[in-house]
């Protein structure tokens, strides 16, 4: 097996696992997906019970344009993208969130964006 494939089946393992403590051990009935790309970071508001997606927010609702993307670093731009998400799902009245980082290390980005959510009000 090449070493792509490897890396590949551990990562999807991972995303299974983390999916399936949620779904077990979680008694909240909606959950924070992230997905994270090389230039943006998306945050989706899912409703468990449905399985509907409720509300999206992204790096590029807070970085309209190349001069903003530019001046700030990626931690910067997954902080707001958390407090701007935090805040519509403070509008929507969800105070608390399951958070899953779809196999995602808590690291970095993933880690600003929930630190985002955090301080916007809404607990994790």
């Amino acid at each position: 097996m090449s070493l792509f494939k490897r890396i590949k089946k551990r990562t999807i393992a991972r995303k299974f696992r983390v999916r399936n403590k949620i779904a077990r051990f979680n008694t909240l009935s909606h959950k924070v997906v992230i997905f994270r790309s090389n230039k943006h970071i998306y945050a989706a508001l899912v409703d468990v019970t449905s399985g509907k997606t409720l509300l999206g927010f992204s790096s590029r609702n807070v970085c309209q344009g190349q001069a903003a993307a530019k001046s700030c670093n990626n931690l910067v731009i997954s902080k707001a993208v958390g407090e701007g998400f935090g805040k519509k799902c403070l509008d929507l009245g969800v105070a608390q969130l399951a958070f899953d980082r779809s196999g995602y290390l808590y690291h970095g980005k993933v880690a600003a964006l929930a630190d985002g959510i955090r301080s916007a009000g809404v607990s994790l």
